[in-house]
């Protein structure tokens, strides 16, 4: 055998030996479920609180409307924004780990 075939021979049950020990513990929650939930909780709550606050202050109908048509886009700007940077954060995540293993 040739040098390096010698060297590939001797690591092969060490490695095997680490393979067996080691155990990788990863997130496994679907994403799409992780979205709805944060979504759902995030985008509906605030808009009734808002206009719930804004009836309870004995606010005209117009500010009413005009208030949760504004929270509605800021929300929407907000929660784009979020998803984003979240997936590129376990994007990195994911390239990091890649590597490292």
């Amino acid at each position: 055998m040739a040098g390096g075939d010698e060297h590939r021979l001797s690591l092969e049950p060490e490695k095997q030996s680490l393979l067996n020990r080691h155990t990788e513990k990863h997130f496994t929650a679907g994403e799409i479920v992780r979205d709805i939930i944060i979504g759902v909780s995030d985008g509906l709550t605030v808009p009734f609180a808002l206009a719930a606050g804004l009836s309870g202050a004995n606010a005209t109908s117009s500010i009413v409307l005009t208030a949760g048509i504004a929270e509605v886009a800021a929300g929407a700007i907000s929660m784009g924004l979020g998803g984003y940077l979240a997936a590129k954060g376990e994007a990195d995540h994911y390239n990091r780990e890649l590597k490292r293993e």
